[in-house]
Order: C-alpha cells, then structure tokens, then sequence
C-alpha cells in the first residue's frame, strides 16, 4: 500500500478538513498518516483538498505508477527465530486469488485461497512438518482488485540456517 503522510498545517484556526481524491475514490481522512490499497494499476492520481477554521482552501496533487506485481521475498528461513519465518505474499493487486507452492518435484506443498489479505506460509506441509530446505516454486492464479483476471508465478528459496 501506499503509505500518506499527510504535514498539511496552518491555516486560520488550523485544518479543519482534508478530502482525498485518489483515482475515482473521494474520502474525508483527518489522520496524519494512514495507508491506502489502489485498487488498480497505471499512472494514478492523488489529489488532496484541505481547509481551514475559517474556509480558506489549499489543495495539493500528485501522480504516481502503482503496479499490479506481486511482493515476495526470494528467500525465507522457517526455523522460529522470529527472523524471516513467514513467507508472504503482501499489498497485492490481487482481490480473490489460489496460490499453490510446490517443491522442485512437482510435490504440492501448500494450496490456499485468499480473499482480500495477504498469503502467509509457515514452511508447515500437509503432515505438519516444515520443508525441506531447497528452491520451491510458486503459481498464483486470480483476479485483481479491479475484477481482471490474472496469473504469476516464480521461485524462492527455503532456507534453514544451522
């Protein structure tokens, strides 16, 4: 997600009212920082109007590129010392999605379907006992947040420090 860490001050009496425009979503946030998922990919724009005690407007515009690639780290180390011991896949575009890891066999390691959060691996296989150390691959297969489906797929690798 995009993370907005809105500095806007001054004003006759101070803020009062920032609205938020990002792409066709239009929303009021008094927070000083909060995070927002787009909802899809492409040159976007971010426009922010704020107001103060006494009417005075002030307004503030951007455009960024928000990709629809999927985030994973490419190695990861389920041995419990609090380090690196979830795979996950995180903020993506993908609204409803499968994703299946398999081992360099074909072996199927782990199938879930996610809507709406974020993939979490543990290393854990259907007999409850963590993976082998080894490169693993992963499929996801879905639809994006703005409803177009859609697939990845790539490596990582499971390490187990001694």
């Amino acid at each position: 997600p995009l993370i907005v860490d809105n500095q806007s001050t001054g004003g006759n009496g101070g803020i009062v009212n920032n609205n938020w425009s990002f792409g066709n979503e239009n929303f009021n946030n008094q927070s000083e920082q909060f995070n927002y998922l787009f909802n899809e990919a492409g040159n976007l724009s971010i426009l922010l109007i704020v107001t103060d005690a006494i009417g005075c407007i002030d307004s503030a515009w951007l455009t960024v590129y928000v990709t629809d690639n999927l985030e994973l780290p490419n190695v990861f180390s389920p041995n419990g010392d609090n380090l690196n011991d979830i795979l996950r896949i995180r903020d993506n575009a993908y609204g409803e999605y499968e994703v299946v890891i398999l081992n360099r066999w074909g072996n199927e390691m782990s199938r879930s379907y996610i809507v709406n959060d974020d993939y979490l691996w543990n290393g854990e296989v259907k007999d409850g006992t963590i993976a082998t150390e080894g490169v693993y691959y992963y499929h996801v297969k879905g639809k994006l947040r703005n409803g177009k489906p859609n697939e990845d797929h790539g490596f990582f690798h499971l390490v187990i420090p001694r």
